[in-house]
Parts: C-alpha cells; sequence; structure tokens
C-alpha cells in the first residue's frame, strides 16, 4: 500500500466536476484511496488555487488532510520563478492572468485586411 497520495489541483478540478473528460476515472482513484485507507494529502497551494475556480470546501475535505504551509515555504516559493522555465510574463498584453499558462510570448493571430 502506498503511504499516500499528494492531490494536485487538476485532479481535483477533474474530481469535482462531472463534465471533465476524466471525471470517472479521478471518482474512481479518489474511492479506491478511500476504501484502502490511503492517505490523501492536500497542500493549502492547492487548495488555493483549486479556491480560484470554485469554493475549496466543494471538496469532501473530511477525506483529506490539510498540509500546512508554513512562511517559510511562502518565501522558499516565491523565489522558485516558473516564467523563466515557461517562457511567459506575469503581465499578459497589459492584462493580469489568473493563470501563467494563460499567457504567451506568441504574437496574436489577426484578420489580414485586404484593401
Amino acid at each position: 500500500m502506498p503511504d499516500g497520495a499528494l492531490l494536485d489541483t487538476s485532479f481535483l478540478i477533474t474530481f469535482a466536476d462531472p463534465t471533465r473528460k476524466h471525471h470517472a476515472v479521478a471518482r474512481q482513484y479518489f474511492d479506491y484511496f478511500v476504501e484502502q485507507g490511503v492517505p490523501m494529502f492536500l497542500s493549502t497551494i492547492v487548495a488555493s488555487e483549486f479556491h480560484l475556480g470554485q469554493p475549496v470546501t466543494d471538496l469532501p475535505l473530511d477525506a483529506l488532510i490539510v498540509l500546512p504551509f508554513n512562511l517559510s515555504d511562502a518565501i522558499r516559493s516565491a523565489e522558485l520563478d516558473f516564467r523563466e522555465h515557461k517562457g511567459v510574463r506575469p503581465m499578459c498584453r497589459g492584462r493580469r492572468s489568473r493563470m501563467i499558462s494563460n499567457c504567451s510570448d506568441k504574437p496574436r493571430r489577426t484578420k489580414s485586411r485586404t484593401s
């Protein structure tokens, strides 16, 4: 039996949204972990990311072990600048985006005008 499962944001979004393509699979994993007594860990960072889209209280929190996020964790994570590795900027064409992945350095496609 595994020591536990650290749940990520995409898993939780898929688990919570029955319209997503892999919802049934996520549900099966969740049910299996519960049935087998596999501890499921939820980091407060993932909870925060999930909460951007819907209330984290929509999740079965009684089945999850919430991991703390301390000040030292916050400082360390702030020092990790993933934008450098993704090639994106924090400001996307003059607008802030909730998700860095929504930003792109690729130029926008525009319709060509014929004279």
